[in-house]
């Protein structure tokens, strides 16, 4: 979808693309908390009210949104200035910036995908006091993919496929890590509830962090050329 519609997202303004990130998770999570809210026990107003707070909070910091909200949001950023730095320097003629992007960027990225798949067999099987860590770093990995992604999409590198293949088989270490192994399930009637805010934050940030890395990489090129 980031590839069919760049062209568009490059051309709306900063508070344009704020407002499409944040508005669908806005509406997420009230029609969530609403919806969990209504379908409760009725009672009074302040308990309605009181359950629509919680079940918000839940949405919110509950699920694995937190996570990648808290912690990948600080991650993506640094990621975002790091590789505004690495560009801004070939324009000043100090240095290459494509191979301090790809040393410094691409290939850390890279290895960390790589590393999170090498121990995906350990998570899967269940290994006791490491499925909580796994599943955190699960969380928080796929926000990183994405300025590097944009960074390989404008300039043709051979790293695009492994950032592509990454975001599209991110779901299932978080599933595998996250997921209960034994029948104790306290959440088995709200599994869209805990996975889909995790989903939505990681395609908002990804959409914002991608039009950045996306117009840097290209506004370099035009430089440069």
């Amino acid at each position: 979808m980031l590839r069919r519609f760049e062209s568009r997202l490059t051309e709306l303004s900063r508070r344009e693309l704020i407002g499409l990130v944040i508005g669908p998770l806005a509406a997420v999570g009230l029609t969530a908390a609403t919806v969990e809210t209504l379908v409760g026990v009725s009672g009074p107003v302040t308990d309605q009210l009181g359950d629509f707070l919680f079940y918000l909070l839940f949405v919110v910091a509950g699920t694995g949104a937190g996570p990648a909200l808290v912690i990948g949001g600080p991650l993506v950023v640094g990621q975002i200035l790091l590789a505004r730095r690495l560009l801004e320097e070939e324009v000043r003629g100090t240095t290459d910036s494509m191979e301090a992007v790809t040393r410094l960027l691409l290939w850390p990225t890279a290895v960390l995908l790589a590393g999170q798949w090498l121990l995906f067999p350990a998570a899967a099987a269940g290994a006791a006091g490491y499925d909580a860590m796994y599943g955190l770093v699960s969380l928080v990995v796929p926000p990183l993919y994405f300025v590097p992604l944009a960074i390989t999409r404008q300039r043709e590198t051979s790293l695009q496929l492994a950032f592509v293949t990454g975001l599209l088989f991110s779901p299932i270490p978080v599933v595998v890590a996250l997921a209960p192994h034994t029948v104790a399930n306290l959440v088995i009637g709200s599994l869209v509830l805990r996975y889909v805010p995790w989903g939505l934050v990681v395609a908002a940030m990804g959409v914002f962090a991608y039009d950045v890395g996306y117009r840097m990489a290209a506004t370099e090129r035009e430089c440069t050329d």
